[in-house]
């Protein structure tokens, strides 16, 4: 389990990341203003489903990565998949 700390600081190297792939098939949209948190993490808080979006998601964008799984039903290319959030993974 990834403590705030850590989901933090995988947020800015993921986003560092996608901004710098901007070849073929770029991933740059993945480090604009739409992926950012609207709620910060704080020390001491919880990981909210939005934290693990905006983290995880972008990274099965470039490679399929053992036990992650889409967060909150986004799949990679921005497509709505089955409906499902809240505290129970999508399975796609």
């Amino acid at each position: 389990m990834l403590t705030i700390q850590q989901i933090a600081e995988l947020k800015q190297a993921v986003k560092t990341e996608m901004a710098r792939r901007s070849g073929n098939g770029s991933l740059a949209s993945f480090s604009g203003a739409d992926w950012e948190f609207t709620i910060q993490p704080e020390s001491g808080g919880r990981v909210l489903a939005e934290h693990g979006k905006k983290v995880i998601n972008p990274l099965l964008e470039v490679a399929d990565i053992p036990g992650l799984l889409l967060v909150e039903g986004i799949t990679p290319g921005g497509r709505n998949a089955f409906r499902c959030g809240g505290p129970h993974p999508c399975r796609l």
